[in-house]
């Protein structure tokens, strides 16, 4: 019973700790992941605000380089239809100028439009001014170049009068019909019908880079039917020479109308999951170009790069140490409730229970019952009181001594205790006088069992130390409520039927034991 009181108040603190602990723990969890997730969504909402940023960079820096290069193809143009070829020198000088200042133009072209009965007139007279036999020919997939009027004795071509550079040819160009080749066709179709520029799909020059061809009519006021077109061959590696693509996930498409991609750019992937966590991000926009439009698409997969991680290191140091001060804090709080708790157990103690054997004192035992006899009442079940009274125990002590009686009630109080069960209450009410409340009492006969038993075992002790004494004790049995229903009548009851069994006969003889010691 001693130290189930003790024990008790330790376990409540020690409960109302992990208590505080769980919630303080919870709390911190729930801080450091909303501190967290704000965090991530933070960094998330400038990254869109930073994408969007880039993305109309690189849409003004595209349609700035287009708009460049058509200006570029329209004084090309002009300059043909109001010169022509009648001073080659002019054309040269005009796009090797052009082509010294932007880097990312690659050559310039000239198509003259002739019919079937005027090639061999056009390939005698170009080869004269060129210095080289020049035919027409036609370009056919599978076979290469091949002449024209074997293949189309009538109709119409456009052969390539103009090359500059000629440095950037791998074969010689002039008299190539470009309307044999199927994606400028496309474009010169699309500018003859607008009058203005328009661009072909992207294609691979002879030395492995990307490019794309703008081509545009060039006609004198009042003509419906161009004699001559303008044609710009523009690297798409060089659109985009002041954007840099630097980070990971990024993914660049630039098209004309419904045609193939011109530009296609592509950085290195992020990992799987951060694909699944963090979100893509995209940006379109568009631009006129001649009669069509020239379509921008940007898109960026967010991974961990765009997380200030930084940041996330402080807030963990932070919740870190906020959680050491909050444990250091528990455990100087829990100590003290600790020491609290014992000054209030050893009070507790001092007020309850006798200091030599530690049994329930007599105020302790006396509310005790008093609440067990409610709860009889309540219930209508029995109790028992055994009231012990040891014999001759002023003899013992004044024989052997103080230490020798405080041993006697020493070993007194373990045998009641060893004899009533875990329910049952024990308690020194005097100086060698004992009270033991027997619960949930069947029948009387269960009762005196337990009265039996403890006359059975102190019949054991023969030695206290090294001084033979023969253990007894005179016990009063009263049952609740045969004997009594409150406090005063079953002590007195007890009480009574002790004297009567301590005048039947006391069994305590020093001087007569066996020599057997306990």
């Amino acid at each position: 019973m001693e130290q189930a009181a003790s024990a008790t108040p330790q376990d409540v603190s020690r409960k109302r700790l992990f208590g505080l602990y769980g919630v303080i723990a919870l709390f911190g969890v729930l801080l450091f992941a909303v501190s967290l997730i704000f965090l991530v969504w933070q960094n998330i909402q400038q990254s869109k605000v930073s994408f969007g940023h880039f993305g109309f960079k690189v849409n003004e820096s595209l349609q700035q380089s287009f708009v460049t290069n058509e200006t570029i193809l329209d004084g090309f143009a002009a300059f043909l239809a109001d010169v022509g070829m009648q001073e080659p020198y002019r054309a040269r000088f005009y796009s090797r100028t052009m082509i010294d200042r932007y880097s990312n133009l690659y050559m310039f072209q000239a198509a003259q439009r002739i019919s079937a009965q005027e090639v061999a007139s056009f390939e005698k007279e170009l080869s004269h001014k060129m210095g080289n036999d020049i035919s027409v020919r036609r370009f056919e997939f599978g076979r290469g170049l091949v002449d024209v009027i074997k293949e189309n004795p009538t109709g119409y071509f456009y052969p390539l009068v103009f090359v500059e550079p000629v440095s950037n040819n791998s074969f010689n160009m002039l008299g190539l019909d470009i309307s044999s080749i199927q994606f400028v066709e496309q474009a010169m179709e699309s500018s003859f019908q607008s009058g203005l520029a328009s661009i072909s799909e992207g294609f691979e020059l002879f030395d492995g880079s990307s490019a794309f061809v703008m081509i545009k009519p060039s006609l004198l006021p009042g003509q419906q039917i161009p004699d001559q077109y303008a044609l710009l061959v523009v690297k798409t590696t060089a659109l985009l020479r002041d954007i840099t693509l630097d980070r990971p996930g990024l993914e660049l498409e630039v098209r004309y109308e419904h045609l193939a991609p011109i530009v296609f750019e592509k950085t290195g992937a992020v990992s799987a999951w951060e694909s699944f966590i963090f979100p893509k991000l995209e940006y379109k926009n568009h631009f006129a170009l001649g009669n069509g439009r020239v379509y921008l698409t940007l898109k960026r997969q967010l991974g961990l790069e765009s997380i200030n991680l930084t940041l996330v290191a402080i807030i963990v140091l932070v919740c870190f140490v906020i959680g050491w001060l909050m444990n250091m804090f528990l455990r100087t709080h829990y100590q003290g409730e600790i020491e609290k708790q014992h000054a209030n157990n050893k009070l507790y103690q001092l007020a309850n229970y006798d200091r030599l054997t530690g049994l329930a004192n007599r105020h302790y035992f006396e509310e005790y019952l008093t609440r067990a006899i409610a709860s009889c009442k309540r219930r209508s079940e029995n109790i028992a009181l055994l009231y012990v009274d040891l014999n001759d125990f002023k003899s013992i002590n004044d024989t052997y001594g103080h230490a020798t009686g405080d041993k006697v009630l020493t070993i007194t109080g373990a045998i009641l205790l060893d004899c009533i069960r875990a329910e049952d209450v024990a308690s020194r009410i005097g100086g060698d006088e004992f009270v033991v409340l027997l619960e949930h009492i069947v029948t009387p006969e269960d009762a005196k069992k337990v009265r039996n038993r403890i006359h059975q075992e102190m019949e054991k002790v023969e030695y206290i130390g090294k001084h033979a004494v023969k253990l007894s004790a005179s016990i009063g049995l009263a049952n609740y409520p045969g004997d009594g229903e409150t406090l005063d009548e079953l002590m007195h009851a007890a009480d009574h039927k002790m004297y009567v069994a301590k005048r039947q006969g006391k069994v305590l003889s020093i001087e007569d034991h066996p020599k057997r010691q306990t």
